[in-house]
């Protein structure tokens, strides 16, 4: 009994001895690429038994925060979890995540980064709308375990107001969006630049001396057509409010119809320009120009949103002006990064539209 009782100590109390030392190495009191302690020294300092400190080593061993070299001893990693792990954070399940491309392209430039080897973006999943899931619970943790170099959240953040994610003071957080009235003044966003998108494809289809636009949104302001008809009468177009037919992204397919009945007019009084501002709305619309026969681009110049590297499927020719998710995302961690290195940076980051040739954006 009494050879049983130690290793049962030591995995009681092991979480502890390994939390304290951890903070110790995130904290700088063990600089990276330093030889750790000798472990009877540790056991003294740690104030715990040899196998609960061997335990807690072993755990920090797996985490990342220690290597050990044969016949030398422990060391501090070179590059330990808080330097190159970074947190991107999304609201949605993943069942339901796979409906939103801009969450996907994320996703994309994520793992593409992560392949690079330079730095470890881990995914977290329904976040905000669910405290007691797996992703919430996971990002804590790994908030309280100094785990994360840093926090991106690819949504407002008002959901999870008062939890360690946004409270805890240790770790550097940028939001992935335009604003939140809620939000605290000192928070750092990033986020595509979707007026100037606006303002660049309609500069694009009036150039092309399209004198009609109409525009598929899913932008919910009941302030937008009027806006969109302003915009367009600056332009020398002309945008019937009724032709800015907004659209949920959860329903995408009901703009199929829309786009076939709007070609389905007298050619004389129809639109000859067609601005696709989300990519969600693509597949479906294109798809119903197609079906309506419309001869594009002769009849009607469409231009679409996008989010670089995943373009959307279209079934008619089209002219994409979209964001770079490498951008977003290494704006994202330089921001984050810049925190981190105490210096200032600036509450929101604008990330240019480019149009898209051959599959990549036009610098």
């Amino acid at each position: 009994m009494m050879k049983t009782s130690t290793p049962i100590r030591a995995h009681a109390k092991h979480p502890q001895v390994a939390a304290r030392l951890r903070r110790q190495i995130a904290a700088g009191v063990y600089q990276p690429g330093a030889q750790l302690p000798h472990r009877e020294v540790l056991e003294v300092t740690l104030g715990a038994g040899r196998a609960t400190v061997q335990t807690a080593m072993n755990q920090l061993l797996r985490e990342g925060f220690l290597r050990s070299v044969s016949g030398q001893g422990t060391f501090i990693a070179d590059r330990p979890p808080f330097m190159t792990d970074y947190a991107l954070l999304f609201p949605l399940d993943e069942v339901t995540f796979g409906s939103h491309r801009f969450y996907r392209a994320l996703q994309q430039q994520a793992f593409a980064n992560q392949n690079s080897g330079k730095l470890r973006i881990r995914q977290y999943f329904d976040v905000a709308n669910n405290q007691s899931s797996e992703g919430y619970q996971k990002a804590t943790a790994d908030v309280l375990n100094h785990r994360l170099a840093g926090l991106i959240f690819a949504s407002p953040t008002f959901l999870v107001a008062g939890t360690p994610l946004l409270t805890d003071a240790t770790v550097p957080r940028v939001v992935i969006a335009n604003g939140d009235p809620n939000a605290p003044k000192s928070e750092t966003r990033v986020y595509p630049n979707l007026p100037l998108w606006l303002a660049k494809a309609m500069d694009y289809v009036a150039a092309r001396g399209r004198k009609r636009l109409a525009v598929l949104s899913v932008n919910p302001d009941p302030q937008l057509p009027h806006a969109v008809c302003t915009l367009a009468g600056d332009r020398g177009m002309s945008c019937k409010p009724s032709w800015v037919i907004r659209q949920s992204v959860e329903c995408p397919t009901g703009v199929r119809d829309v786009a076939q009945l709007l070609m389905e007019l007298p050619e004389s009084v129809r639109p000859d320009a067609l601005i696709i501002d989300d990519d969600n709305l693509v597949e479906d619309a294109t798809a119903g120009l197609l079906a309506s026969g419309v001869n594009v681009p002769a009849e009607l110049e469409v231009v679409a949103h996008c989010n670089v590297p995943l373009l959307p499927k279209a079934q008619v020719p089209v002219r994409f002006l979209g964001f770079d998710s490498r951008r977003v995302m290494e704006t994202c961690i330089e921001m984050i990064d810049r925190q981190r290195q105490g210096l200032e940076v600036p509450s929101m980051t604008w990330i240019e539209p480019e149009f898209v040739v051959a599959g990549e954006l036009l610098q």
